[in-house]
């Protein structure tokens, strides 16, 4: 009988305590969004959770097992692309028919490039797409990794390139902040763009390319690094905090997190956590609609519960009915050709 609740059978090569690491990132938003929270900056945190994993996944795909590339854009293809066009078709369509102003921006959106284009930025948008940025930050991302394949073979190298970049990318989000005033473009907008945002992906990416293996004695490292990092998401940390040291600490906390202590790998063993871990992005697209109206209405308790509840609905039907069914099609189309070509 079929389970919703029920996990896939895992690889060889998967790393389940990253699905739980994506669930709780997925979490963390959902928290932000629906209740309000603000004694963290939850929604950043998790964002930022998201980049950082995604960091060490795609380095570890494009640069120590040097997946072809034809074979990167293909897995990225299906994962990404299926749900995102019917997403943002239907809000698009919806959006036309009630002659919003942001229809005209659909082709930008669907290339991923609505952050940098129109006279609103994507978070003033009157449609709810607003949560896209981050989603166009990891695919600016993809595209700029996969590319240095093709030039960068030394680890090494790749791995100082990546650094390199992502502390650039502090140094503009930085100053961004510093010099708000004299920027023509207002902050909001600034901070939504990718050169602003690399940090999280690009120096989780350094740091696992050229990883070294921790030992049982450190085990207790990424739970040190983990906390440190989130105390930076308070208000009790510097401004600058949140800009400048969680993209290392983080690195270092995913990259190393199989090798942490039994009791942070249980934590983020934990089913739930790798159930929404599974369907993390089914419930990223679809419960921006649901926020906002949960928004407007200023977060009455049951009404965020509610909106929570049919977010999770939504995604998980959203999973099983098209994001997980898409994938599996155009990942056997895959297979069928790759025997093609090597029969």
């Amino acid at each position: 009988m079929f389970n919703v609740f029920s996990l896939p059978q895992a690889g060889k090569d998967h790393i389940s305590v990253l699905d739980g690491w994506r669930g709780t990132a997925i979490s963390l938003v959902l928290i932000n969004h629906f209740f309000n929270v603000k004694a963290l900056h939850l929604g950043s945190m998790g964002v930022n959770l998201f980049f950082a994993l995604s960091g060490v996944l795609m380095a570890q795909i494009l640069f120590i097992k040097r997946q072809p590339l034809t074979l990167f854009y293909k897995r990225r293809v299906s994962r990404i692309l299926p749900l995102f066009f019917i997403f943002v078709s239907m809000i698009y369509l919806f959006g036309y028919l009630n002659g919003s102003e942001e229809a005209k921006h659909y082709i930008a959106t669907l290339f991923f490039l609505r952050s940098y284009v129109g006279e609103v930025g994507i978070w003033g948008a009157d449609l709810p797409i607003g949560h896209l940025w981050s989603l166009n930050i990891e695919e600016h991302a993809y595209i700029m990794l996969s590319l240095m394949t093709l030039f960068i073979k030394d680890k090494r190298v790749a791995g100082a390139l990546l650094l390199f970049i992502g502390t650039s990318s502090i140094a503009v989000s930085l100053y961004y902040e510093l010099n708000r005033a004299d920027l023509i473009n207002d902050l909001t907008s600034l901070r939504q763009r990718t050169e602003a945002n690399l940090a999280y992906l690009m120096i989780a990416g350094a740091y696992a390319i050229n990883k070294p293996t921790l030992s049982r004695r450190y085990s207790y490292l990424p739970a040190f690094a983990l906390i440190a990092g989130i105390f930076c998401y308070t208000d009790y940390a510097p401004w600058f905090s949140r800009t400048v040291f969680p993209p290392f600490l983080f690195a270092f906390t995913v990259a190393h997190l199989n090798e942490a202590t039994h009791a942070l790998k249980s934590f983020f063993n934990l089913k739930v956590l790798r159930l929404l871990g599974m369907w993390s992005f089914s419930l990223y697209l679809w419960q921006q609609p649901f926020y906002l109206y949960v928004k407007s209405h200023d977060y009455p308790v049951s009404m965020s519960c509610a909106g929570v509840l049919i977010s999770l609905v939504v995604a998980i039907a959203s999973f099983h009915l098209i994001e997980s069914p898409a994938r599996g099609f155009i990942n056997q189309l895959r297979i069928k050709h790759w025997e093609r070509v090597t029969n």
